[in-house]
């Protein structure tokens, strides 16, 4: 019974778990709310860093910038795209360490543009990382945000230098697009992976319960055998030492404790037939001075925990669990289980 009820206490922690008690992705506790998925997926990390490898191709190739600038290039692009794994990685408040992330790559990025030539500049691609890592960790507004200023940037520079012409603005309207796109895309992957999430812990949720539902029915059929073997061995009374001792030995099999007893008893008093664990006394105890516990025990089952001292048979017991033996309709006994552990029986004893 004590392997089965570790058993059963293991697989209700799995369902906490399973409903969100404790996010498997986090490693703080917090509330019973699934969260969304916080975590860039593999191909939003191939998109981050094919971007800073465009760039630096761009840049290598047909920008004419000077080495110095394409070096500072593609080492803002590598900072850039490590920015994004640190959120991911590290034990940071995602919630607050995104934004900031972000904004921090669309500031940098955004020098570098400037620097390198407005839309002529090769280091525009490098905009997809924030874009992307806003969509992925934040969500549709975000990524839109990130999105506008990965536009407006350029645009406004361009314009307040008064270099804009045709080209920058199919320029403008090409990125723009592209940014955008990039965004939704971004934060629907978000949406489906958190969906995809919230439906993988409801069947594990299921199937737990499943599984603590079945160890219940295993419990139930281990009682009934061991009681069916306690029945046939019992007579119509307990007068029998020998099957008083039986029934003792069996009924600890089933709950460990330290203390278990048959009590006899009749309408003016309590006799003690047979103990376990400690010495009780073996005089007759009148019923006035039985304790309450055992008086009511006649009539119905009776748990306690934390009880006070002299509540029990045992004087040393803090938690009890009686059940009236009964005869052709009459009460002849009570069968007494008690324990130093103040919270020694719970709920699954008390059913059982």
């Amino acid at each position: 019974m004590h392997m089965l009820a570790t058993r059963r206490a293991g697989i209700e922690a799995g369902i906490a778990v399973a409903i969100g008690e404790q996010d498997p992705m986090s490693q703080t506790p917090h509330s019973s709310t699934i969260r969304e998925p916080r975590q860039v997926p593999p191909a939003a990390i191939v998109f981050r860093w094919a971007s800073v490898i465009l760039a630096a191709g761009l840049a290598i190739v047909q920008s004419g910038l000077s080495p110095f600038e394409i070096a500072a290039g593609i080492l803002c692009g590598i900072a850039v795209g490590a920015a994004g794994s640190l959120v991911e990685h590290w034990g940071l408040d995602r919630d607050r360490a995104a934004p900031v992330a972000v904004g921090v790559q669309l500031a940098a990025i955004s020098a570098l543009v400037v620097w390198t030539g407005v839309w002529s500049s090769p280091f525009l691609a490098l905009y997809f990382i924030p874009v992307l890592d806003a969509g992925f960790l934040l969500g549709l507004r975000p990524a839109f945000v990130a999105a506008s200023v990965a536009t407006l940037v350029p645009a406004l520079t361009s314009i307040t230098t008064g270099t804009a012409d045709l080209a920058d603005l199919r320029a403008w309207a090409l990125w723009t697009f592209t940014w955008m796109l990039a965004g939704t895309v971004s934060a629907d992957t978000r949406a489906q992976a958190s969906a995809l999430v919230t439906w993988q812990r409801i069947v594990d949720a299921e199937r737990r319960e499943a599984e603590l539902r079945l160890a219940s029915i295993e419990d139930a059929n281990t009682l009934l055998s061991e009681l069916h073997e306690i029945a046939m061995t019992l007579p119509a009374t307990l007068d029998s030492e020998g099957l008083v001792e039986a029934t003792l030995d069996r009924v600890q099999e089933l709950f460990p404790t330290k203390t278990a007893a048959v009590v006899a008893c009749d309408e003016s008093r309590f006799r003690i037939l047979g103990a376990r664990g400690a010495a009780l006394p073996i005089v007759p105890i009148p019923r006035s001075d039985a304790t309450a516990p055992l008086r009511i025990a006649t009539e119905r089952p009776v748990a306690a925990v934390h009880v006070e001292r002299g509540s029990t048979l045992d004087p040393s017991a803090r938690s009890l669990l009686y059940v009236p033996l009964q005869c052709e309709g009459t009460t002849v006994g009570v069968l007494a289980l008690e324990d130093d552990d103040p919270e020694r029986f719970g709920t699954d004893d008390i059913a059982l």
